[in-house]
């Protein structure tokens, strides 16, 4: 399975922008395989291997947040989530409903992850199910990562109180996973 370039540079801006001083130790961390892919130019178009970004996440999430890699994906993924909402996305939040934006956020989360299949099932003024019927692969990270851009993309339509309930989930061995999302 393949994951944009998009994902791989947020993560590279995030360790420049907040720990510059140890960006080296960072990409030194990483297995010479994983590090190739940090080391040249990344083009956000691209697709690269989910092995080495899972990788390098796990290497941030152990020099930078107490091997807390939950915590780590959270914050990373934020910052990326708000960088691109005030870029590309910008537009779509100004004019967006809710039910604007989470009928169409399972296409725009798809399109960072190659073969994945995301989608909201049933979604209501304040309420959705999201269900992931394939992702990159069983790790948390994809997970975790679609939760926080969820919740951040509420947020920025104005919405409060967000409580996102997992049902069930790939990462824990079931079929698919399924969350269950709500909101004032």
């Amino acid at each position: 399975m393949r994951i944009k370039g998009i994902a791989f540079k947020s993560t590279v801006d995030f360790v420049q922008t907040f720990y510059p001083e140890r960006f080296q130790e960072w990409i030194n961390s990483m297995s010479e395989y994983a590090r190739e892919y940090y080391i040249n130019p990344i083009d956000i178009s691209e697709w690269y291997p989910t092995s080495a970004f899972e990788e390098s996440r796990k290497k941030l999430a152990d020099l930078f947040h107490d091997s807390n890699y939950e915590a780590s994906t959270k914050i990373v993924v934020r910052y990326g989530a708000e960088k691109a909402i005030k870029g590309i996305y910008k537009a779509f939040i100004t004019i967006a409903t809710t039910n604007f934006m989470i009928a169409r956020a399972g296409n725009l989360l798809s399109a960072y992850y190659d073969d994945a299949d995301i989608n909201f099932l049933d979604h209501t003024s304040n309420f959705a199910i999201i269900r992931m019927n394939k992702y990159p692969c069983s790790d948390k990270i994809y997970e975790i990562s679609l939760c926080t851009w969820i919740e951040v993309l509420l947020e920025k339509v104005g919405r409060t109180e967000i409580k996102i309930q997992k049902i069930c989930s790939l990462a824990d061995g079931d079929s698919y996973s399924e969350y269950h999302v709500s909101w004032i």
